[in-house]
């Protein structure tokens, strides 16, 4: 659902900047959406995929919670799998073909394939994992803006502090979905730690210690709120509108109230897992912040 929450506010941001050159979006609305659906399919077989690689691990981790084998038939999670993919193929060669762009299938392939290598094999790997998993999500937030780059040129052309802000918007989304998910991957990782070690993973909490990583979760945790408030100021630079400073004191403020609460609950044995909420509602409000102009 991130990912789809991402795209559409893609497209909600572009068409702020299109509607006053009444310019027309490169992709209608329908083929958009079934581009989301291709991603959703691609990330959901992700997770298929995960699951069947990880069923024993999961067996220690979430043993009321591992869909398979206990209510899942691994033969039947491998149809899943493979259909999920398949399905996500035949959107993308649509796509293809209805807007000329061959080039477009290198990017379910290679996702799908970068899916299935880090399940098998990255994901048990000393960071390496963490950094695939953030760089793939900062990056499909970009698709709706690379699918739109005739009009971003467009607009470039009619207005300089547009595309400036284009430009911010891409490159926030980036940042933000990068350093938010780097976080909640390790995250999952302290979560997972005992499924983890007895599977031979070698993760940052296994081989740095679980005070060491959750030293390392706060870091991630304070660089976003700095990164956000240096590009908060920039982009109110551009524009000084009233709505926007009081969407940047209202974020911070929750922002510095997380942390508190962060620093607080360290203890608590189920920190781990309302940690993971909280960087999906911080993704959502940052979100939200890009869209007000």
């Amino acid at each position: 659902m991130i990912v789809f929450a991402t795209l559409m506010v893609v497209r909600l941001i572009l068409f702020q900047y299109y509607n006053p050159f009444k310019i027309q979006p490169s992709i209608d609305a329908a083929d958009y959406f079934l581009m989301m659906v291709t991603g959703m399919l691609i990330l959901g077989a992700g997770n298929v995929i995960n699951d069947i690689i990880d069923v024993d691990i999961d067996r220690l981790n979430k043993p009321r919670k591992a869909l398979i084998p206990r209510r899942v038939s691994i033969r039947l999670a491998w149809v899943v799998y493979f259909s999920l993919n398949i399905l996500a193929l035949i959107f993308s060669v649509y796509l293809i073909l209805k807007y000329q762009v061959g080039w477009y299938i290198f990017m379910p392939f290679c996702a799908i394939l970068l899916l299935y290598v880090y399940s098998r094999w990255l994901k048990k790997k000393f960071f390496i994992g963490n950094l695939v998993i953030a760089l793939l999500c900062g990056v499909l937030g970009l698709v709706g803006f690379w699918v739109e780059m005739d009009n971003i040129h467009t607009i470039k052309e009619l207005s300089d502090k547009d595309y400036t802000m284009i430009l911010y918007s891409a490159g926030s989304i980036f940042i933000f979905s990068f350093l938010l998910v780097l976080a909640r991957e390790l995250i999952k990782d302290c979560e997972d730690m005992v499924g983890d070690r007895s599977a031979g993973a070698t993760t940052i909490p296994i081989k740095l210690g679980l005070v060491r990583s959750d030293r390392l979760i706060m870091f991630l945790w304070v660089l976003y709120g700095v990164v956000f408030l240096a590009l908060s100021i920039a982009r109110y630079k551009l524009y000084e509108s009233t709505p926007m400073m009081i969407a940047i004191i209202i974020y911070l403020i929750i922002y510095v109230l997380s942390i508190r609460w962060i620093m607080v609950r360290f203890a608590d044995k189920n920190l781990y897992s309302r940690l993971s909420t909280l960087v999906k509602i911080f993704l959502i409000l940052g979100l939200i912040f890009i869209l007000i102009k």
